[in-house]
């Protein structure tokens, strides 16, 4: 998070979208009862690697030491990080049916990203602050 803070150059909304995403991923990867949630925020937050580094996502990630696991999530949306990633992708396209998943009810997932919103845009404004922004 601190790495992707100091990218200046970057407009605030894709951290934003990026911290959003981890914390979405993180909620579901929960409600959906998984135990280990560390790998899901990783993903979420790596999902816009590429516009961070104004590259594909593919050479992006061979800059980082990911686990094979995230790496397929994040290239191929694959494997249980991948698919609430997915999930994830699909509830800010407001694409309803795409979105849905499987375990989760739709009060689930909208009440994950009205927590994630609340709590990227105080860890936003946090960032802004701290940095005197």
């Amino acid at each position: 998070i601190i790495m992707l803070t100091s990218l200046d150059d970057r407009p605030r909304e894709l951290l934003t979208t990026s911290l959003i995403r981890a914390k979405m991923c993180e909620s579901l990867a929960k409600r959906l009862g998984h135990r280990s949630t560390e790998s899901f925020f990783t993903v979420g937050l790596f999902s816009t690697l590429d516009a961070f580094l104004d590259c594909r996502m593919q050479q992006a990630l061979e800059l980082l030491p990911l686990a094979d696991d995230i790496r397929e999530a994040l290239l191929n949306q694959q494997g249980d990080a991948g698919e609430v990633l997915q999930s994830v992708l699909s509830y800010e396209q407001a694409d309803w049916d795409a979105g849905a998943v499987k375990s989760a009810d739709s009060s689930g997932i909208r009440d994950a990203y009205m927590q994630s919103l609340v709590w990227a845009d105080s860890l936003v404004k946090s960032f802004s602050a701290s940095a005197g922004r």
